[in-house]
């Protein structure tokens, strides 16, 4: 039997099937365009374009990306109203014609959710080449997302205003932008504009030239650790100045109508310089009187404001306050997120809005499949029951984006294709067959299992950790002190260790005996890491037990790891950035080769 991803929303098959029908001609009516022809190439069975071919495309009073097949034995109609559907139609057609019976069928289809999106993070070292980001963008179409953010904070993009701070070439270009926005235009994609201005302002607040803006200009203790003030004075003029300058380099650049401002995790509002007005004024109203201001100058732009709920959806009593044309994306990414309960109060309110769950792979390097798989689930199922306009889903990069991006499509796959119709999450291993030799995608999903071995975490895991301590290592003068401090209290029991010792030497051995290729080699490089991480874990357990221990193989691991980091790193990224991605293992292995060297206990 045919197998259709995403599935489609009705199919009938009717008694007839026939072994190798041969439908030796097409005629693609009003939609012959190139794109829809290189697709049509790959049917095998397809010789010829002529006017009484026997697969006939027909224009229908049908809905955007809607669309219908009908097979006979004698002729295939596909109806469509734009080249959109059409260029889903024949993702199908291909479906239907690869098998080795022709089954007569009746098919319909159209989405669940309006907007289909994808966010990938090329703020945290990791820029893709333009030919990356094309592999992507051209998958992303044939999961039938419509809607791409290239996540912006700092200076990873070429931004005119500030090309005297772009020193390491490691941003996208102006040129390789529009670029790639033809692209994504030829494959049915909008690729909207995407911009930081409130929290996640850490890069420009490094700078002597914009300290003064920070809401806190000095170090700040967050979720357990020093770490970079990131939060814009939102009361200084110069601030909204500033962010101005930002969407200038950036907004006019892209035809999008859609802009995502994100204004997500002001985390020191209300800390520092405007303490006393946030508790006179509220957080959620001072909050508002910043993003206001920033949609005026989105609009005068002539663009739809978009921003991350993070902030308000703890103050429902404001929600009303919004600006009518404004999108709220609420987002969530562990399995428990209460997409439901957000998503009724915003729908009571009239507030348009977008879910948003995440591939959590990162901070885990391999993935999180709990989190995944839960956190799409819920943003999909309240999205669609309280009539959102879509379900956006992130890949984010937080230290230094170690993860590859293989590890990343069990949950763009998931994603997508619930938005469109319906998944269920043991049939992703056949869903991902489309992208990978069957094999190696069952693997990709078993390897995200692995967090499960330990004690449930909301971020990250126990393994990730070390690498976690290294990226706040510019605040601590004695960073074995403090790496010490918080390990003591992130150790492994004896039996999870054994767990994931038998896990990854399982995996290590099943990619050794598959064909090496890219895919096959990033797997196995993080692998072996979190292999690492686990012995290290063990090691310094030793270390707490006035045991003797050694670190020696454990750096040694380490160092093979980042060697061939970079050899993968540069495959598909901008080379400048492995330099930032490799830091906090670097640091890691001083802190590790500093301890053996001590009279050990």
């Amino acid at each position: 039997m045919i197998q259709i991803f995403p599935k489609p929303q009705e199919i009938i098959f009717f008694k007839n099937s026939y072994e190798s029908v041969f439908y030796d001609s097409i005629d693609l009516g009003p939609f012959d365009n190139e794109i829809i022809n290189q697709e049509i190439k790959k049917i095998k069975t397809i010789k010829d374009r002529k006017k009484d071919a026997k697969i006939k495309y027909r224009k229908a009073n049908l809905d955007e990306e809607e669309f219908k097949i009908d097979v006979k034995i004698d002729n295939i109609i596909i109806q469509c109203s734009t080249f959109k559907s059409a260029y889903y139609a024949t993702l199908v057609l291909q479906d239907i014609l690869k098998d080795k019976r022709t089954y007569e069928l009746s098919l319909h289809d159209y989405p669940n959710v309006k907007i289909r999106g994808i966010m990938i993070d090329i703020s945290r070292n990791k820029v893709p080449k333009l030919e990356t980001l094309k592999k992507m963008i051209y998958d992303f179409s044939l999961m039938r997302i419509n809607h791409v953010e290239l996540y912006v904070e700092g200076f990873s993009f070429e931004m005119k205003s500030f090309e005297e701070i772009h020193l390491d070439e490691n941003y996208l270009t102006i040129q390789e932008l529009k670029e790639l926005e033809k692209y994504c235009q030829d494959y049915f994609i909008d690729l909207v504009p995407n911009a930081n201005g409130f929290g996640h302002m850490a890069e420009f607040l490094k700078l002597d030239q914009y300290k003064h803006l920070g809401e806190c200009e000095d170090e700040i203790d967050l979720w357990g650790f020093k770490r970079d003030p990131a939060t814009l004075d939102f009361r200084n003029p110069e601030s909204l100045e500033l962010v101005k300058r930002i969407y200038q380099d950036i907004i006019p650049l892209y035809k999008s109508k859609y802009f995502n401002m994100d204004c997500d995790e002001p985390m020191e509002l209300g800390w520092g310089k405007n303490k006393e007005y946030v508790n006179e004024v509220g957080e959620a109203n001072c909050y508002l009187e910043y993003v206001n201001k920033l949609v005026d100058v989105v609009k005068s732009y002539h663009k739809i404001p978009m921003i991350w709920g993070d902030v308000l959806v703890r103050h429902k009593e404001v929600l009303g306050k919004l600006p009518k044309d404004l999108i709220f994306i609420d987002w969530g990414y562990g399995h428990t997120y209460d997409f439901d309960t957000h998503a009724k109060a915003l729908s009571e309110q009239n507030v348009q809005f977008m879910t948003a769950p995440g591939t959590n792979t990162w901070a885990t390097i391999l993935g999180k499949d709990i989190d995944m798989k839960g956190s799409t689930d819920h943003a999909v199922d309240a999205c669609i029951k309280y009539k959102g306009l879509g379900v956006l889903n992130t890949d984010w990069g937080d230290f230094g984006h170690l993860q590859y991006l293989p590890s990343s499509y069990p949950g763009f796959i998931y994603c997508s294709y619930k938005s469109w119709s319906k998944l269920e999450y043991d049939e992703l291993d056949i869903a991902m067959t489309k992208f990978f030799e069957p094999t190696l995608g069952k693997l990709i999903i078993e390897l995200s299992s692995y967090s499960s071995l330990d004690t449930y975490r909301s971020y990250g895991n126990t393994l990730f950790m070390p690498v976690m301590i290294m990226a706040f290592s510019n605040h601590y003068a004695d960073l074995e002190k403090i790496f010490l401090e918080k390990m003591q209290i992130n150790l492994l029991s004896d039996e999870t260790y054994k767990k994931y010792v038998v896990f990854f030497l399982t995996m290590i051995e099943r990619l050794n005996k598959l064909s090496q290729t890219t895919e096959t080699m990033e797997l196995l490089n993080n692998t072996k890491l979190l292999l690492t991480l686990a012995k290290l874990n063990k090691e310094l357990k030793k270390y707490f037990s006035n045991l003797d221990y050694d670190f020696s193989n454990v750096v040694s691991e380490i160092q093979a790891y980042l060697v061939t980091h970079q050899k993968l790193w540069e495959l598909r990224n901008k080379p400048n950035g492995y330099k930032l991605s490799k830091r906090n293992l670097e640091l890691l292995v001083q802190v590790l080769l500093k301890m053996n060297g001590k009279d050990k206990k």
